[in-house]
């Protein structure tokens, strides 16, 4: 799974739990070309990720022969609200966010780690024949992306003397 897909599906399962007092409200990703629908909705809109810092490498490889490295990125989100109740789900999940257990805790499930948000803002659509309301609001996580990699091993190690014509094999039998 890449960065992309892990990032979209864990602001997907922390937005539906932080907007579990709006169950029909549905969460769906920006610019997806499909029809608008028609009762309240929000949409995720996964402006930057940019890696901080250097990568963390394990010096170990594990049973299977995988060693693994830590990158840590800042990831940016928009959260819009469109709809007559979007002003009250915006609200609320951007209360929720900084401020309820469940959700903090919903957060680590998913790798992320919420640094700061902006206000919630006001911003209604003009659609063909009216205004509708909408609200939006960004959110700065963390998150850590860990990736494991195949190791090449060495099954043995043969050093040969040039001078006494010795020759030693570590180990003496060769790993399976």
């Amino acid at each position: 799974m890449t960065i992309n897909t892990q990032i979209k599906t864990a602001l997907r399962n922390v937005v539906l739990k932080g907007l579990a007092e709006f169950p029909n409200v549905p969460v769906i990703f920006a610019y997806q070309s499909g029809s608008e629908p028609p009762a309240t909705y929000c949409t995720v809109h996964l402006l930057r990720v940019e890696q901080q810092g250097r990568k963390m490498v394990s010096a170990l490889a594990d049973t299977q022969r995988h060693t693994s490295f830590d990158a840590a990125y800042e990831v940016q989100a928009q959260f819009s609200f469109f709809g007559s109740n979007s002003g009250d789900a915006a609200y609320s999940l951007s209360q929720r966010l900084s401020n309820s257990p469940f959700l903090l805790e919903e957060l680590s499930k998913n790798k992320l780690g919420y640094m700061r948000k902006t206000q919630v803002r006001n911003n209604p659509q003009r659609r063909e024949t009216q205004w509708i309301e909408s609200f939006n609001f960004d959110v700065h996580f963390s998150y850590v992306v860990s990736t494991k990699e195949l190791v090449d091993t060495v099954a043995q190690v043969t050093i040969r003397d040039n001078f006494s014509s010795q020759q030693t094999s570590i180990p003496s039998d060769p790993l399976p």
